[in-house]
């Protein structure tokens, strides 16, 4: 699916849902998730992400508040084999679609070359276009923000953009 053709149907949804056409918290600073996702990113090398001193404060400020997870099935993670990334889970999906072109939680690629040559032929006799995801990966959960823990959080008013440093614990 080509970048443009995703974003329409991520804004219709949105539209449908009488919500902005993008998240509102898709922030470092303003979203755990996205933090979380950018920092581990940066560190698989995958983007270049914030700078050190940066990432830091941030992560600072999310640890003293109550939206910062302890369990670690809830924290964004990829799995490698031999050095390769073979699956990116728990993900925020407005980086999912920065990256990839798709709005995803979740990404596997193929788990060898045979897996791949075999989707690879199905997908070349159905004359599927080249930019579906399929060509790239062998699994993905498509996810819009509504459907996310923190933008639930955000929308009942628990995490605000522009949170008072006094709420979430620091004395000014």
């Amino acid at each position: 699916m080509l970048k443009n053709q995703e974003l329409e149907m991520y804004k219709q949804q949105s539209i449908r849902l009488s919500l902005p056409p993008r998240c509102p918290i898709a922030s470092a600073n303003y979203c755990p998730r996205y933090f979380k996702t950018v920092s581990l990113f940066r560190e698989s090398d995958l983007i270049a992400g914030l700078d050190q001193s940066v990432e830091k404060e941030i992560e600072a400020y999310w640890k003293k508040t109550p939206f910062w997870s302890v369990l670690l099935e809830e924290e964004p993670a990829i799995t490698k084999i031999e050095g390769e990334w073979r699956i990116i889970g728990n993900i925020c999906p407005e980086i999912g679609y920065e990256l990839f072109g798709i709005f995803v939680c979740f990404f596997a690629k193929y788990a060898d070359e045979i897996d791949e040559g075999v989707a690879h032929a199905k997908l070349r006799k159905e004359k599927i276009p080249i930019d579906d995801w399929r060509w790239h990966f062998s699994s993905i959960t498509w996810m819009h923000y509504s459907d996310c823990k923190e933008f639930s959080q955000y929308q009942a008013g628990l995490i605000t953009p522009i949170m008072p440093k006094e709420k979430i614990g620091f004395i000014p």
